[in-house]
């Protein structure tokens, strides 16, 4: 499978996700479901693996650097839930988004 047929199945899994579950959640609840919903595709997962940052030649390795998903060894994505404005009791609500991976750039979702 190359990468734009994976990119493909994760915004089509994002938005499923989004669809079922609506707005409003935390980030971890959206990054969990998009897990489960990549898996029922047929697609190999990780989550919040660790990875090293190199700035100027220094290594820098701390387990809270972490990518929240790689899909297919190949993709990785980052799940957003922003704050939107307020819904009619007065809540804020949440907008999901999810990082394109082909262009590792925030997406809304609808």
């Amino acid at each position: 499978m190359n990468l734009n047929e994976v990119s493909a199945k994760v915004i089509g899994a994002a938005i499923d996700v989004h669809k079922e579950i609506g707005p409003g959640l935390l980030e971890s609840v959206y990054q969990k479901c998009l897990e489960i919903e990549l898996k029922e595709r047929g697609l190999q997962v990780c989550t919040e693996m660790p990875i090293c940052v190199n700035y100027k030649g220094h290594e820098i390795s701390d387990n809270s650097f972490r990518i929240d998903l790689i899909v297919e060894k190949t993709t990785s994505s980052a799940i957003y839930a922003a704050r939107t404005r307020p819904v009619k009791d007065g809540m804020s609500g949440r907008e999901t988004k999810v990082c394109d991976p082909t262009t590792q750039r925030p997406n809304r979702l609808p």
